[in-house]
């Protein structure tokens, strides 16, 4: 048998290699930001780490936020979402509500509310945020 590291700590078995494609084993980040926004309730500048990552195979983007802020990070959707259309998304003409997929890595208290979940995957459906609790970002 052939064990492959799948992205950073998980492995998959594999018994013909000819079988694997490798966009499925490891995507490569192509574009990497931080952004600075305010947060209202106590003006504090929160950064967000953000990572571009290749195409999926259905021609989504997918995209990983991570922050160090003690606040639940989802609560400020729209201003992330804002932040990531004008900096990033605006330049190469994709609409970030239609082409991508993005997830925000949970901390404590994101964790508490979202149950215990390591990511938070952010879609939109008829232009209203849909937010679900992920263990793992599958590309």
């Amino acid at each position: 048998m052939l064990y492959i590291k799948k992205y950073t700590t998980k492995y998959i078995e594999v018994s013909q290699l000819d079988k694997i494609e490798v966009s499925q084993l490891d995507k490569k980040v192509v574009y990497e930001r931080d952004i600075v926004f305010s947060v209202a309730d106590d003006n504090e500048l929160v950064t967000l780490h953000v990572e571009v990552l290749e195409l999926t195979r259905n021609g989504r983007i997918p995209v990983i936020c991570k922050t160090n802020s003690r606040h639940i990070i989802v609560d400020h959707i729209d201003k992330i979402t804002k932040r990531l259309q004008e900096d990033i998304f605006d330049r190469l003409d994709i609409n970030v509500k239609n082409s991508v997929d993005i997830n925000i890595k949970a901390n404590d208290e994101t964790r508490k509310r979202y149950g215990d979940k390591n990511y938070i995957r952010l879609t939109y459906k008829d232009d209203k945020p849909y937010l679900e609790g992920i263990d793992e970002i599958k590309i």
